[in-house]
């Protein structure tokens, strides 16, 4: 999904600021990770199975957001429009 979003966005969407797609895949998985930072297990603080299966059932969603947020987040309203419509098609495809 990151692959044909930062070629969408490369194609098709104006930046008001340029980024390089490694960029765009570490905001993504920095995003993603404040919210996964309340699962990692230490000696004290343990994660249960239902807050696994909870995760579980949330990540598709979790990782929606970062990657609208990431690759979205960098263009103007106009491309914005154009990602709205494309990320809305990708989505209905991948059953998120």
């Amino acid at each position: 999904m990151l692959d044909e979003g930062c070629y969408f966005l490369r194609r098709n969407l104006p930046e008001m600021v340029k980024t390089v797609n490694n960029n765009i895949t570490q905001s993504c998985m920095r995003i993603l990770n404040c919210y996964l930072v309340k699962y990692e297990e230490d000696e004290i603080k343990k994660v249960s199975a239902e807050q696994i299966e909870q995760l579980a059932a949330q990540i598709k969603h979790l990782f929606m957001f970062a990657f609208i947020w990431s690759v979205g987040g960098t263009t103007d309203l106009v491309g914005r429009k154009r990602f709205d419509a494309w990320i809305k098609e990708r989505m209905q495809k991948h059953g998120v």
